[in-house]
């Protein structure tokens, strides 16, 4: 529940509290990108403490070049995570479409026993 506070309170839900109350997405889905949420639910994501910029407690900040190399590769999975949206990630998934809706009665699905 804190998570859908949260998400309300950035505009990506709106909530009715009460008896009828509910949850449903402030815009249409094809209008939010996966990334945006991450962005805004985590708007100071540091990967490593180097990203900390002049707060960086990182011993080898200077001569290091991983920073520049793990600052390109968060780039590139934001890029990734803002190609799609959520309407994406439900279109032709009916299974998750019906859990959503609330239509789904079947039981969860059972945790699979790992091997080995």
């Amino acid at each position: 529940m804190v998570l859908v506070h949260r998400l309300g309170t950035l505009g990506f839900l709106e909530t009715t509290r009460g008896r009828g109350g509910g949850v449903k997405l402030a815009r249409p889905a094809s209008a939010i990108h996966v990334g945006e949420i991450v962005e805004a639910i985590e708007p100071n994501f540091h990967l490593v403490e180097c990203f900390h910029g002049e707060s960086s407690h990182c011993l080898i900040d200077g001569p290091c070049r991983l920073n520049g190399v793990l600052h390109e590769a968060l780039a590139a999975w934001m890029k990734v995570l803002n190609a799609y949206t959520l309407a994406d990630l439900v279109k032709g998934n009916v299974p998750l479409v019906q859990l959503l809706n609330g239509t789904d009665h079947s039981p969860p699905p059972r945790a699979r026993a790992h091997s080995g």
